[in-house]
């Protein structure tokens, strides 16, 4: 199963939208070696996602690809936190945080 895919049932299960920089990222491509072209990461099938994420991390001179990896998932975190994600995806709205 693709990521896109993926990210469209559990945004079904836990009744929310995908969040805009994850969509973005899934917009974004990667090359690759054996099929000699770009795809984007949302039409990865996640197994191979998970390949080209740990070669990736695991390669200890891809330290732009940990930047970057670890600066989305702050930057997402940071706009769910202050509400400023809310603010720019107003079709969202913030999980009640009154149970």
């Amino acid at each position: 199963m693709i990521i896109k895919d993926i990210l469209k049932i559990e945004s079904i299960i836990d009744k929310r939208a995908t969040a805009g920089d994850v969509l973005e990222f899934l917009d974004q491509t990667y090359y690759s070696e054996s099929k000699d072209e770009h795809i984007k990461f949302g039409d990865i099938h996640i197994a191979h996602f998970i390949r080209i994420f740990i070669n990736k991390f695991e390669n200890d001179s891809d330290e732009i690809f940990k930047k970057r990896l670890n600066n989305l998932i702050k930057l997402h975190n940071e706009s769910v936190e202050d509400g400023s994600y809310y603010l720019k995806h107003p079709e969202i709205k913030p999980p009640n945080h009154d149970t």
